[in-house]
């Protein structure tokens, strides 16, 4: 590492009476006082003093590895800083920033005889992209000569290739660099898994505020596919766990792609496990209490469940169809968000309020009560686990509200409780589930055979949610 004083935060150069500085000492000035506003920015008001902080890391979703094809693998563009704890001044410590303009390709290796892991790795480095001439005086004559002009931040990747063996572990990261991923490469041929390892960098105590009610929730916030539970091929008493990202009680945890294994199902009965994302970095499955009408439990404050999985009595493996999807997408859904990423246009015309949803269940007719279910969604049409209150009205042709008179009845006869209702009443306030869930029996009015009658509208609307819309049902009596 450089020990010029040039090259360091805070470092002091004095020059004597008409001493000549180098084009070389100009070019450095630019990165010295770059890195001292690093430092001061980086080191002192946002990461010091911010329990478990990583100093050297990656800002944003950049610097991903993905696969190209083959043993081909690319370095999305992006940028992070270094903390290189080889150099000391007055501040302490030096930051790097790591920058990567244009993504680059990496091939490793052939396949070995034996598995083995590779790393992807990234350093600072800086180069000089522009020259220029100039005239140079040289006692008594003036000389013209091509001179680098403007120096950038750049980077340099380097890959380690693992050594390989029947149960291989990853070498070691270069000196002076980030580590991006660790690959493991089959032996002889196949497919190469990457396993993300980037470091991320997150705001230290002085730049905290407190996160919104709903981002203190846990939840997943990543694409569709981020930490996604599916079936082990072949099936097995196992379930695979996507890698991906998990807000955590207001902290962002990143999991890297794991098998989990469940416990042997019970001889009698069923029960309902839940693999749930821990603060500590783990993935893990809780076992359910097996029982006749089994329930899931509850994840502890510091987990945020994943999936629900049914494990049936005597089961000998876990298919697909066992497992339930209940990775909460708040407070965006997740075609709002792509790997990290919010995307702009689908800010725009797709983050809506939550939904009342009715659906037709069962009955109806002449002077027959029909069975509505009521469900809580969100702007993409799914379901949402959340309590609600809904005011649910009938409306003649006209979308009049039928008075109280008419011979009309609506009752919550589902998972909700009713509020506010009463005998022919035409007005119903309820509230659903924990769910979001309720079910609505409407017995309509009519004197006349079925199909005659008037055109009959229940509408549901969510209470105390601005902009949040309603939905409605008819039929005819």
């Amino acid at each position: 590492m450089p020990t010029d004083p040039l090259e360091q935060p805070g470092g002091q150069v004095l020059w004597t009476t008409n001493e000549l500085i180098t084009s070389d000492d100009l070019n450095r000035m630019g990165p010295v006082a770059a890195a001292s506003i690093f430092d001061l920015v980086l080191g002192r008001l946002f990461f010091e003093d911010q329990e478990d902080a990583s100093f050297s890391g990656v800002f944003g979703d950049g610097l991903q590895v993905t696969l190209v094809s083959g043993l081909q693998v690319q370095i999305g563009t992006g940028w992070g800083m270094y903390e290189d704890t080889t150099v000391t001044d007055a501040f302490g410590v030096v930051y790097r920033p790591v920058v990567l303009s244009t993504a680059e390709n990496e091939t490793l290796d052939a396949h070995d005889a034996n598995p083995r892991i590779d790393v992807i790795s990234i350093g600072p480095a800086t180069e000089d992209d522009e020259a220029a001439s100039r005239y140079f005086k040289s006692g008594g004559s003036a000389s013209v000569s091509s001179v680098d002009t403007r120096r950038v931040w750049s980077s340099t990747i380097t890959v380690t290739k693992g050594t390989a063996a029947a149960s291989p572990t990853a070498p070691s990261t270069p000196s002076g660099h980030i580590k991006l991923a660790e690959i493991d490469v089959p032996a002889t041929s196949g497919a190469i898994t990457i396993r993300d390892h980037r470091p991320r960098l997150h705001f230290g105590q002085q730049a905290l505020c407190v996160p919104p009610a709903e981002y203190m929730t846990n939840f997943v916030p990543g694409s569709a596919t981020e930490l996604q539970v599916s079936a082990s091929s072949p099936a097995a008493m196992t379930v695979e766990v996507a890698a991906g990202e998990a807000d955590v009680q207001g902290h962002r945890y990143r999991y890297p792609a794991e098998t989990l294994t469940v416990t042997a199902a019970d001889p009698t009965n069923s029960r309902i496990d839940i693999v749930v994302a821990d603060a500590d970095g783990t993935l893990s499955v809780t076992a359910g209490t097996p029982a006749a009408s089994p329930t899931a439990p509850t994840p502890a404050a510091d987990q945020a469940i994943l999936a629900t999985i049914l494990v049936a009595a005597l089961a000998s493996s876990i298919t697909s169809g066992v497992i339930t999807d209940s990775r909460k997408r708040a407070p965006v859904g997740s075609s709002q968000v792509q790997d990290g990423a919010l995307l702009a246009a689908n800010l725009a015309d797709d983050v809506k309020p939550v939904y009342p949803k009715l659906t037709y269940v069962s009955g109806g007719g002449y002077g027959a009560a029909a069975v509505y279910s009521l469900q809580i969604t969100d702007g993409d049409g799914n379901s949402v686990e959340r309590q609600c209150d809904v005011v649910v009205t009938l409306r003649d042709s006209t979308y009049q509200h039928i008075g109280a008179g008419s011979p009309s009845d609506l009752a919550e006869t589902g998972g909700g409780s009713e509020l506010a209702a009463g005998t022919n009443a035409t007005t119903l306030l309820l509230r659903t589930s924990a769910l979001g869930a309720a079910a609505i029996t409407a017995t309509p009015p009519g004197s006349t055979p079925p199909g005659s009658g008037p055109t009959i509208y229940m509408e549901a609307t969510i209470v105390g949610e601005a902009g949040g819309g309603a939905d409605y049902v008819s039929w005819t009596a």
